[in-house]
């Protein structure tokens, strides 16, 4: 009877650690399709997640004013009208139109109430001035001097706006890129090397600078033409009396 229930013992207890085995086994399976499922999802969460957009450093250029103004050293065919308003007082406001074709150049002067005009012809190198009030014209030849210092001076755009004509060494400083005058977009800069600290709005269209202000006074550039005058905008009119020793308007 003892051998048998040792014997009886003996095989429960073999059942009882095959049993063990079993359970661990599939808690062990279980454990590893877990960890596999786990797994699994961290690969398929990488690969379908949305990568972060990059950054990317956008650098401003500058606008370039100088090329804008070398647009006025191309122009051989321009009439425009620069006028100059003080704020003081005892300012005079006068202004000045200037208008060229090839190698003819007129200047029509405004101050107060006087008006004259000056045609130079650099093929006659004749210099004629004309009264229209009088409708009485007188002219004198040109001199070397004359055309070197006046008509030199007077047929470049960028003198008359007291640029440099070596736009390289021209320093200033960029304030706005769009500012509008007269319904014209402008890049505005400030400078102060030639005639103290002013500020310059600067058409993007024709490249001529629409307003200029300085500290007393108030620039405007008005009626630009650009490829469109003719012979007749440089001719004395038609009919004005020629006076040889009547006094020519001051040249300077």
């Amino acid at each position: 009877m003892r051998n048998q229930a040792k014997i009886k013992k003996g095989v429960y207890a073999k059942m009882n650690i095959i049993q063990a085995k079993t359970i661990n086994k599939s808690i062990f399976k279980k454990v590893i399709l877990l960890c596999l499922c786990f797994v699994l999802s961290l690969m398929f969460t990488g690969c379908f997640k949305k990568p972060k957009p990059q950054q990317q450093t956008i650098i401003k250029k500058e606008f370039d004013v100088r090329a804008l103004l070398s647009k006025l050293t191309e122009i051989n065919n321009y009439s425009y009208k620069v006028s100059t308003d003080y704020s003081a007082e005892d300012g005079v406001d006068f202004a000045s139109t200037y208008t060229l074709l090839g190698d003819r150049f007129k200047e029509i002067r405004e101050r107060g109430n006087q008006t004259d005009h000056l045609y130079i012809d650099l093929g006659e190198k004749m210099m004629y001035s004309y009264n229209p009030w009088m409708s009485i014209y007188t002219k004198v030849p040109m001199d070397e001097y004359i055309e070197e210092n006046f008509y030199s001076s007077k047929d470049n755009i960028l003198y008359t706006m007291h640029i440099p004509d070596d736009l390289e060494t021209w320093h200033y400083t960029l304030i706005s890129e769009d500012t509008e005058v007269a319904g014209e977009s402008c890049v505005v800069v400030k400078d102060g090397e030639w005639v103290g600290e002013r500020t310059l709005y600067i058409s993007k269209n024709s490249g001529f600078p629409l307003k200029i202000e300085y500290k007393d006074f108030t620039v405007t550039v008005t009626n630009i033409e650009i490829e469109n005058v003719t012979d007749n905008d440089l001719t004395v009119p038609e009919g004005a009396e020629y006076k040889e020793d009547w006094p020519s308007l001051s040249l300077f």
